[in-house]
């Protein structure tokens, strides 16, 4: 016969599952707290917040051989009101191969920024600025703000970085550094701060944007889930952008979130945009770049590559590669088309100039 429960341990009973219930949300409001704080610190801590580099510690770019002329220097910036005056040193290397066939009237063709993807550094882009100066043109290799040798304490996906590299060609240009018409070539990180500088910098005449994402608030709930599998169950959308909202705060990144948007820059920009993404990303969709080619249709173009992986994209660059040789001599041809336009233009203005 099974004995009877006394009235304290019915009571005691009949609380446990309001006990264990407390303890699950207890549990998962402490679960959430610190996710929340780990998602903001991942989403805007620079690797070198609150470092103080010592430029004589900067280096020139290793592997470099033949006829190169290597330039470095760095780059005080400092946004102007209304973004947050918030100081960094940037580091640059400008690179010319002077014995180029494509040189014009002994001067480069044009003059590229070329510009990295998050937690890299300016050498992820020596294979393209390789590439670039063979071809006649400048290529001007930039860490941005946080990262390699540029101080810097909060990454603001392109907010604060457009505004350094309008100060980066204005330095350029007082060094007599600026060849020709000026565009920039970006991967990931670097082609969303490309398109947001074509934006903000009339200069700027033509952007290869290699993998970018269509704004800060679309892709960050996008990777939370990504990199987060064990518990993105338990991470609403609204969750997600309160975080964002937060790491853009005056007591972080102090930012407007809104304003991280190559999908805003890329329709005010006037100059011609090549969008290069890979079929089988899966840190940004392929669809990034078709929604950024819908809202500049006039002067945008969409390259899809087919099987490409993030991480393999700037296999582009890689001479031995001759599966992609064919979309890497589709790029240079497009940038030599708008680059050349862009070069006519302005020779026409001048003659125009000189005439009235």
């Amino acid at each position: 016969m099974r004995p009877e429960l006394g009235p304290m341990a019915a009571d005691t009973a009949r609380r446990d599952p309001t006990r264990v219930r407390f303890v699950v949300l207890a549990l998962l409001a402490c679960l959430l707290s610190g996710c929340g704080s780990f998602i903001q610190w991942a989403m805007v801590d620079a690797a070198n917040r609150g470092k103080e580099l010592d430029p004589t510690l900067d280096r020139l770019p290793d592997g470099i051989t033949g006829e190169v002329t290597i330039r470095q220097f760095r780059v005080s910036v400092c946004p102007e009101p209304p973004l947050p005056p918030q100081k960094a040193s940037l580091a640059v290397w400008v690179l010319d191969q002077p014995d180029s066939q494509h040189w014009v009237d002994g001067a480069p063709r044009a003059t590229l920024l070329l510009l990295h993807g998050r937690s890299k550094d300016r050498s992820q882009m020596l294979p393209a600025a390789r590439r670039c100066i063979e071809l006649g043109y400048r290529a001007v290799l930039v860490d941005h703000r946080g990262f390699g040798r540029s101080t810097g304490n909060w990454l603001t996906y392109g907010v604060l970085e457009s505004s350094d590299l309008r100060q980066v060609v204005d330095a350029l240009v007082e060094r007599d550094l600026v060849a020709g018409p000026m565009g920039a070539i970006g991967v990931s990180y670097g082609a969303a701060v490309a398109i947001q500088w074509a934006a903000a910098d009339e200069r700027a005449q033509a952007v290869v944007a290699m993998a970018s994402f269509t704004s800060l608030r679309d892709i960050v709930p996008y990777q939370v889930r990504l990199f987060l599998p064990a518990i993105h169950w338990f991470l609403s959308d609204e969750y997600i952008q309160a975080q964002v909202t937060e790491a853009c705060g005056a007591a972080a990144a102090n930012i407007d979130p809104e304003a991280a948007s190559p999908l805003q820059a890329i329709a005010r920009t006037r100059a011609q945009v090549l969008l290069i993404h890979g079929t089988s990303d899966p840190l940004i969709p392929h669809e990034h770049a078709t929604r950024l080619h819908a809202h500049a249709r006039d002067h945008s173009t969409l390259q899809h590559i087919e099987g490409v992986r993030h991480a393999a994209l700037l296999d582009v660059f890689d001479s031995s590669s001759a599966e992609l040789r064919p979309y890497r001599d589709r790029m240079f041809a497009w940038l030599d088309r708008a680059l050349g336009a862009a070069a006519g233009a302005s020779q026409g203005r001048h003659d125009a100039s000189a005439t009235r």
